[in-house]
This record gives structure tokens, C-alpha cells and sequence, in this order.
């Protein structure tokens, strides 16, 4: 099913603006594409010719949301507007929101005209021209249906991976809400989401703060899964790239600071979202808390104090095997040491998780 030619996705001649549109019926957007970028002038251009590449029966929209990038991003974008000047849309920040603790997503979203929202960030893409026609066809099946995604081809460097990244199952299924929860925002690929507009609707009409504090793909996956489930189409129709520079997942290995902004965020998240659905996923929402609690007492890049007092302050949480696990060998390190090496030779040479 892993059919990525890189080099010959790039090569692909691109399509003029009225070649895009020539099949569309009607004027209004019914999807809006949101991308995400900042600092990305390496992978843009991969975003962006993947948009393009769309063949559908409908209008569309194309938002760059640009968060105040300082490298070649937006000269890039400012060029392929001006070529699609009815398709694509720019946003340009002049500072930068996220780091004023701005939902991206939630606030690009503003921006959207279309019934459906379709994600890509700036450094993922999308491989296959039939991707919108598909998942919107599906969700007008499934009425009672948020979501649609399907898995990726994970990308490292140039290379593909040879298994696809999150495929669930082996037909187009409906998925149910548990085990999206219990996955801990790693279920969906994010550029493999496309929403309907009602739940973005909720959410700006929202009362309390929750979305506008946690509005993150993992939140959309739960709370867009909740009533109809999550529409799986087993078709690899976009590409994730594994520690791109810049990315968010290079950040929380290497940023030690913004890995604890994230972790308190994560858990804060986790447990609003269970009092939110009355409690009813509780058993399901335990898993990815106690996960997130045995990944910091794993990281050994923490300062142990740090890490003891994360133990201390969220013992109830962890469960036995963690607290085990503490007592017998995290808080020491050399032999927590001798645990991290040979858990990643017998990933290496057994696969094992």
C-alpha cells in the first residue's frame, strides 16, 4: 500500500488555477484546507503541491497560516498565491501567537469558510489527489460523523517507512471513542483529519475556556469521536515527517522547558476532558495519564528532582507498575542506564514497543 515516490511527487507538473476548479460545482468552499507553518521553508513546497493536486467535484479553499516565521516561508507562499490568487488564502502573523499561548489550530479555524476542515502542517503532506473527494463522500454516509482520517507514510529524511504510520485497521471502518482515547493523541495523523465545521461551531460557542486552552489535534480527535465515532478509510493518503526540523516532536525531545509546558498542559487536558464527558471514559483517559507520567520518570534528560517530585505529586495516578518501576530502578541511574540500553537493543533487533 506504500507507494511514495518522492522524487517523482515532486517532479509532478502542477496543475493551473482553472484546471483545479474545472470540475467544481457551485462557487461556495465546502472544504477549507488549513495549513500550518512556521519556519518551514524547507517543506512547504511539499505541503503546498499537495493541495493542489486535488481532484474534486466541489470548491475548496487553501488557508497558510503562517505564525510569524523568520526563515524563507512566507516568500515561498506569497509566490504560490500569487500564481492561485482564488485558492489560496495567506495569514501572516506579525508575531508570534503560539508563543503567546494562541491555539493555532483553533484560531486558524476563524478563518475557514468550508463545511468540512481538512489539517496539514507545514512540514507533513499530502500524497494522493483523491484524499478530499474521498473522505468527504465517506462522511456524507455516517450524518452522525465528525471525523474522517485514514493512516501515513512516515517519512524519514526521503526515505519512506516500509509499515504505514496509525493504520487501524485493514477495511473503512467507523472507530469508537475508546480506544482514541486511550492512544493518547497519536491515533490520527494530523494531516490526515478533515472535521465538520459543527464542531468548531461548539467549540467557539463554548462558554467555559476548555478549547481555547486545549484546542490540540489530540482534543479534536476525542471530542469529534464522541457521538458518531471517527470514520476510518484504510488508504495512506498523506505523509508524516519523522523529526523534521522544527517540528513540534523535535521540540519535546530536545526542549526541556517546553516539554514540561506541554506535560502540564497534556495532563490538564486528559483530566477536564474526563470530567467533561461526565466521567464516563475514565478507565479509557487512566491509560494515556498514566503514559505521560511513566515518560517523565523515563527521561533521563530530566533533572531527577524534577522527577521525583512529579512521582510524589502524582503517585495515585501512576499505578503500581510505576511505582515499582520508581523504587526499583528509574530514580538510579546507572542502572536506569543499563534498562534504556537494552530496551533499545531489543527494539532494534526484535521490534518490540
Amino acid at each position: 500500500m506504500n507507494d511514495l515516490n518522492i522524487f517523482k511527487f515532486r517532479n509532478r507538473l502542477l496543475p493551473r488555477e482553472n484546471e483545479v476548479m474545472t470540475a467544481w460545482s457551485g462557487s461556495k468552499p465546502i472544504v477549507t484546507i488549513l495549513c500550518f507553518t512556521y519556519n518551514q521553508d524547507r517543506y512547504i513546497d511539499d505541503a503546498i503541491r499537495g493541495f493542489l493536486h486535488q481532484k474534486t467535484d466541489f470548491p475548496f479553499e487553501i488557508i497558510i497560516h503562517d505564525d510569524a516565521s523568520t526563515d524563507g516561508t512566507q516568500a515561498i507562499i506569497e509566490k504560490y498565491a500569487k500564481d492561485y490568487p482564488n485558492l489560496i488564502r495567506p495569514v501572516f502573523q506579525k508575531e508570534n501567537q503560539y508563543s503567546q499561548g494562541v491555539k493555532i489550530l483553533l484560531h486558524a479555524a476563524t478563518y475557514a469558510k468550508g463545511e468540512y476542515i481538512a489539517f496539514c502542517e507545514g512540514d507533513d503532506f499530502w500524497m494522493s489527489e483523491e484524499k478530499l473527494q474521498a473522505q468527504v463522500d465517506g462522511l456524507k454516509k455516517y450524518p452522525d460523523t465528525e471525523i474522517s482520517f485514514h493512516p501515513a507514510v512516515k517519512l524519514t529524511g526521503d526515505v519512506p517507512d516500509a509499515n504505514l504510520f496509525c493504520r487501524r485497521a485493514s477495511s473503512n471502518v467507523l472507530i469508537d471513542v475508546s480506544p482514541i482515547i486511550r492512544c493518547g493523541g497519536s491515533f490520527m495523523p494530523t494531516a490526515s483529519m478533515l472535521i465538520r465545521r459543527s464542531f468548531f461551531d461548539r467549540a467557539f460557542e463554548d462558554n467555559s475556556s476548555f478549547y481555547k486552552r486545549y484546542m490540540m489535534g489530540y482534543c479534536c480527535q476525542i471530542f469529534c469521536s464522541l457521538q458518531g465515532g471517527a470514520l476510518y478509510i484504510d488508504r495512506p493518503m498523506s505523509v508524516y515527517r519523522s523529526f523534521a526540523h522544527g517540528s513540534w516532536t523535535q521540540q519535546i525531545s530536545m526542549d526541556q522547558e517546553f516539554y514540561k509546558r506541554w506535560l502540564s498542559e497534556y495532563l490538564n487536558m486528559l483530566r477536564e476532558a474526563d470530567a467533561r464527558t461526565g466521567y464516563k471514559y475514565s478507565a479509557d483517559f487512566a491509560i494515556p495519564i498514566r503514559w505521560c507520567h511513566l515518560s517523565v520518570l523515563n527521561n533521563i534528560r530530566l533533572d531527577l528532582s524534577f522527577r521525583r517530585k512529579h512521582f510524589v505529586e502524582n503517585k495515585k495516578e501512576i499505578g503500581i507498575i510505576g511505582v515499582v518501576l520508581w523504587y526499583c530502578l528509574l530514580q538510579f541511574s546507572s542502572l536506569h542506564r543499563i534498562f534504556l540500553k537494552l530496551r533499545s537493543f531489543a527494539r532494534g533487533h526484535f521490534g518490540q514497543s
